[in-house]
């Protein structure tokens, strides 16, 4: 569920998610996230 609410909000900012998993590493998250200048 957690994932799922961090995913709506970052696709609800223009961002994603994504996860890459490795057999016994883990799995690793990033975000991303669009930047304007202000």
């Amino acid at each position: 569920l957690g994932l799922f609410i961090c995913r709506s909000i970052l696709e609800l900012h223009g961002g994603k998610i994504r996860v890459e998993s490795k057999m016994g590493s883990g799995s690793t998250f990033t975000f991303e996230l669009p930047v304007e200048k202000l």
